[in-house]
């Protein structure tokens, strides 16, 4: 017995099966793949604030604490610290206080360290710099970009302080800029 279909047909039409099922299994799992990447985007048990006690908050004029997580800095500047016046309109260094910086550069998002080790020429009489291993971008103590590809300063959290803890809210970030050292609050144990 023999079929009224051509053998040419028979392969034409398997191979046709065999590639749609290929298509949609990869739909299918890049679909997958989507939906998976958006749901750990919006972690749920990634905390909103994170507190830190007064007595591991670094003393002023001390080097940064990098947070457990290594999502931001604690800075705790002194007075007249973090500044970079590059030309007189940049603004007045701050009296001082405690900021919290986003730990990534605002060029490709590489992890920023705090290189106490270093002096940079631009910033004058100043020991210690953050500085990006990817691409060489600098920032102050707190956090104003003093050169490098970094289109600006470091990212800031906004921060609260009682007179036992600090907490730095996670959700609530500023871009960073020119007014960074303004951005520091005095925690309530200063006078």
């Amino acid at each position: 017995m023999t079929s009224d279909v051509a053998p040419d047909a028979t392969k034409r039409r398997t191979l046709k099966v065999l590639l749609w099922s290929a298509l949609g299994a990869g739909a299918l799992t890049a679909g997958g793949v989507v939906v998976a990447f958006a749901r750990s985007g919006a972690s749920r048990d990634k905390p909103s604030t994170q507190t830190i006690a007064r007595g591991d908050v670094p003393l002023p004029g001390y080097p940064p604490r990098l947070s457990d997580d290594g999502s931001f800095f604690l800075v705790h500047l002194a007075q007249d610290e973090g500044s970079y016046q590059p030309d007189p309109f940049a603004p007045p260094a701050a009296p001082g206080g405690l900021l919290a910086m986003r730990s990534l550069c605002t060029h490709l998002h590489c992890s920023v360290k705090w290189r106490d080790d270093l002096v940079d020429e631009h910033v004058r009489d100043v020991r210690g710099i953050f500085d990006c291993p990817c691409h060489g971008s600098r920032f102050t103590k707190a956090g104003l970009r003093v050169y490098g590809p970094a289109p600006r300063s470091l990212d800031t959290f906004r921060i609260s302080a009682t007179e036992r803890d600090v907490t730095v809210h996670l959700d609530d970030v500023t871009k960073g800029g020119k007014d960074n050292t303004a951005r520091a609050i005095r925690p309530p144990w200063t006078t």
